[in-house]
């Protein structure tokens, strides 16, 4: 547990579960293993990634909160469609903290307008009380902007350069997130379900989750991927797409080390070579 690079609806019960039968997917960028690697999932894990997603991604974070993961390390891996344009796939490393909510990234490919930044839940709170993150400008904006600047987490300013707020990043809101979207699709009887076989993230073993709802609905995307670690089942890859199947979202977790012991100091302006917030 040190480091790690790092749905098939069946039968009567997709009657009772409100999902429809599965229908063929028509895009996947995932590499999916021989099919004869079923048998080196758990049988449990196995048996709910084919007939009970909700019941798995559950089991995900109440094994999350029992290890308990308090911190980690990772290399993040995402690419994101904004104002319908796909960008370029950006590498992030992160360290998170769980308690106060941490979160230090910087950029080590294609960053944004900002290529570092720090977000520590009850730090550095605006004139409303709302926390703010301390970003640190790309060298050739420095100049117009100075060395660091405060910026909302969902502001217009972070949200044209991301789909979600850094206050919604991790494998825990990542799971709660799907269970969002996973139950009331559900509840409406709009939810289509498969099991896709096992895939490799990392080095890592997964089970893909492949969930597709309707088109013309508010949700975030029409079909999306999940490959859930079959030990651990931490998301380790998350893929959307729109409804021309084109790619909206891929975000992936590599190198990662739970636990190492990230303390507050770790996600300091100091720690992480952004500077202080100007007085």
């Amino acid at each position: 547990m040190k480091s790690f690079v790092g749905f098939l609806c069946v039968g009567l019960f997709l009657l009772a579960a409100g999902c429809q039968p599965p229908a063929p997917l028509e895009h996947s960028s995932i590499l999916k293993l021989s099919n004869d690697m079923d048998n080196q999932v758990p049988a449990d894990v196995l048996n709910l990634a084919k007939t009970d997603h909700v019941a798995l991604l559950k089991k995900g974070v109440e094994k999350y909160d029992a290890m308990p993961v308090k911190d980690y390390t990772c290399l993040f891996v995402k690419q994101e469609k904004l104002g319908g344009r796909l960008g370029d796939e950006q590498n992030v490393a992160i360290k998170f903290l769980g308690d106060p909510f941490s979160v230090a990234m910087v950029w080590t490919k294609n960053p944004p307008l900002g290529d570092a930044l720090i977000y520590v839940e009850g730090e550095y709170k605006n004139n409303k009380g709302v926390s703010q993150m301390l970003v640190r400008p790309k060298p050739a904006f420095q100049w117009l902007v100075g060395k660091s600047v405060l910026k909302l987490p969902d502001g217009p300013d972070a949200m044209r350069n991301s789909l979600r707020p850094v206050t919604k990043f991790g494998f825990r809101n990542g799971l709660v997130s799907l269970l969002e979207v996973y139950e009331p699709a559900i509840a409406a009887k709009e939810c289509k379900m498969q099991y896709d076989g096992v895939t490799e993230v990392g080095g890592r073993k997964c089970v893909v989750l492949t969930r597709i709802l309707p088109e013309g609905k508010d949700y975030p995307a029409r079909i999306t991927e999940t490959c859930l670690d079959i030990e651990l089942l931490l998301p380790l890859r998350i893929v959307g797409y729109d409804r021309d199947n084109s790619l909206l979202c891929n975000y992936e977790y590599h190198e990662v080390k739970l636990n190492p012991g990230l303390k507050p100091r770790d996600f300091t302006p100091q720690a992480n070579n952004i500077a202080p917030p100007k007085k």
